[in-house]
């Protein structure tokens, strides 16, 4: 390989291993322009696409890798992915409502960092929001009574304005402490159903937090989050068989404390397996049984209780019966 190309390629990985995928693709792209035939600077150059929701770009570089190696299983993999993140990503602008006046939802606050945010993103952001309010709200029969703060961010979060963004998760591209705050990651258009699903996650946290009083269970409460923000992909359904096959499911007791605890190598299976678990709630006793069990949570009962009282099985007996179906399919 070309020395000049193999440095790019280096410190393209370099990039997005610290998040900094715009330039990761800047050297992708440096590199393969030396080296035009690299099939994993290709599938990896779609890869950090995939991160900015760059969804066509990210589509023909992954095609690109596909017709110069169709055999290969890590780009069949990564060229599945993609395809199915970008059928349910990308959401047309003409869904997203005009918002003309201030909401009584939310306050949207876009950091004074982000000087390349046009007006009209904003707006379209705006639109995000108010739609997410009454889409969540409605799924769960319950409205903040007094507006949200929301802060979009920029991704370098040293340069944040906001003081108290410090407690921000690392790992996070948003994140509820009683407010809402959002990551910029060079949003653009393309982006904004990634957006969305962020949006729809985080605000399911604030709303059961508020029926709750901050007592639901982590496992229900993110696993509920997930499930209103998006559908579980297939790829994700696979990995939890693969984990199950090789005795690695999460206890419930893993699973109940913050996410920011568990060992980041254990995060992804984390929120996989509380959002196929919520699913599986969900399928055998319909969604009004988890607004009924975070009722009565509001209503005073311990959180175990409300478990028996709603689903009439223990946590326990829950994630038992959920992996023998998993071992079955």
């Amino acid at each position: 390989m070309n020395p000049l190309a193999k440095k790019h390629f280096y410190q393209a990985s370099v990039c997005y291993k610290q998040a900094n995928y715009s330039e990761a693709v800047e050297y992708y792209l440096a590199g393969l322009s030396i080296e035009p035939e690299c099939v994993e600077a290709y599938a990896d150059l779609a890869k950090s696409y995939e991160m900015l929701a760059c969804w066509d770009q990210a589509l023909r570089a992954i095609e690109q890798a596909f017709r110069l190696r169709p055999d290969d299983p890590t780009v069949l993999r990564r060229k599945n992915r993609i395809t199915e993140e970008s059928s349910f990503y990308s959401i047309s602008e003409n869904t997203i409502p005009s918002i003309s006046e201030d909401s009584r939802y939310f306050d949207l606050n876009v950091s004074p960092d982000i000087s390349d945010m046009s007006c009209d993103l904003v707006q379209k952001i705006s639109g995000v929001l108010e739609q997410t309010c009454k889409f969540v709200g409605k799924r769960l029969n319950f409205f903040p009574s007094d507006p949200v703060k929301v802060y979009i961010e920029e991704n370098h979060l040293a340069k944040s304005s906001h003081r108290y963004f410090d407690t921000f998760p690392d790992w996070a591209p948003a994140y509820y402490d009683g407010d809402i705050w959002i990551r910029c990651c060079n949003y653009s258009m393309s982006g904004l159903g990634v957006l969305q699903t962020l949006i729809r996650h985080e605000w399911t946290h604030l709303v059961v937090d508020l029926m709750t009083n901050g007592k639901c269970p982590t496992w229900i409460d993110e696993g509920l989050a997930m499930s209103i923000a998006r559908q579980m992909f297939s790829f994700e359904v696979q990995y939890l068989k693969t984990v199950n096959r090789n005795g690695a499911m999460l206890k419930p007791q893993q699973l109940d404390k913050s996410f920011s605890q568990i060992d980041s190598r254990l995060r992804r299976r984390a929120y996989y397996q509380s959002h196929a678990i919520l699913l599986d709630l969900i399928e055998c006793f319909g969604f009004s049984s988890i607004c009924a069990f975070l009722g009565s949570i509001g209503s005073g009962d311990k959180p175990e209780d409300a478990v028996q009282k709603i689903f009439g099985k223990t946590t326990v007996q829950i994630f038992s019966d959920w992996q023998k179906k998993v071992g079955m399919g």
